[in-house]
């Protein structure tokens, strides 16, 4: 299921890197922005929620990490300063 759901939102990801935004309407273009603000609010959320569970189970244990380094991972993926990862 996992493996299924990520493939197809890199699939999802992947056509939109192909767009070409110079066809789009003024309306569509309008409604893009929209809606990927939406849905990246919404991406977000489950991101938060992963994080949250693989913090816990302290699943980053398991290739040696230390427990800060998920605020080091926050900062380099999302561009988070340190002070505000944890």
């Amino acid at each position: 299921m996992v493996g299924g759901l990520l493939a197809r939102l890199e699939a999802l990801l992947d056509d939109l890197a192909e767009l070409d935004v110079d066809t789009l309407g003024d309306g569509e273009l309008h409604q893009m922005v929209i809606a990927l603000s939406r849905c990246d609010t919404r991406l977000e959320a489950a991101r938060c929620r992963l994080i949250g569970r693989w913090d816990r189970r302290q699943i980053w244990a398991d290739n040696g990490s230390k427990p800060r380094s998920t605020d080091r991972w926050r900062v380099g993926t999302r561009r988070v300063s340190t002070r505000n990862a944890s």
